[in-house]
């Protein structure tokens, strides 16, 4: 590879590094509920969740890559499914082709579906690189489900 081409390479990941958002999500912040700031996340964002809330029937699918989803401040942001579940699946459903997404300081709880296999997190198949940090799952069918990449 030339220098001039790797300098090239290097400006194009620099300037998708710099465009990178914080999303704010809880009381008195840009979002009040965390479906609508994964809506409008883009590529290389951080979705920051007020920890003191609780999220109840925030359910969506995460299509962007390289997506985080962070709790802060004390404890965990809680989803409570509340009878609400996406696509007939999970309280998050990552889609397919969906890379790089990093979940931390969440609690995720209540899922139930008619299969009997309600997820917190449903990861579709062709999906890679889930990485959970200090989550809860509980009282859901299922924790994490993923989907068969054959």
């Amino acid at each position: 590879m030339k220098l001039s081409t790797l300098n090239v390479m290097s400006g194009l990941v620099l300037a998708v590094v710099a465009q990178a958002a914080v999303l704010r999500v809880g009381p008195g912040s840009q979002y009040t509920n965390i479906c609508s700031a994964i809506d409008a996340a883009k590529t290389g964002d951080t979705v920051e969740i007020d920890a003191a809330g609780r999220y109840d029937g925030d359910v969506c699918r995460i299509g962007t890559s390289n997506l985080t989803l962070r709790g802060v401040g004390n404890g965990r942001a809680h989803i409570r499914s509340n009878g609400r579940v996406s696509e007939g699946k999970a309280i998050w459903v990552i889609g397919p082709q969906t890379n790089n997404t990093v979940i931390e300081n969440m609690e995720f709880s209540g899922a139930r579906v008619l299969d009997k296999n309600g997820a917190g997190i449903r990861v579709d198949a062709g999906a890679v690189n889930l990485t959970i940090r200090n989550c809860h799952f509980h009282d859901n069918e299922d924790g994490i489900l993923a989907g068969d990449s054959r």
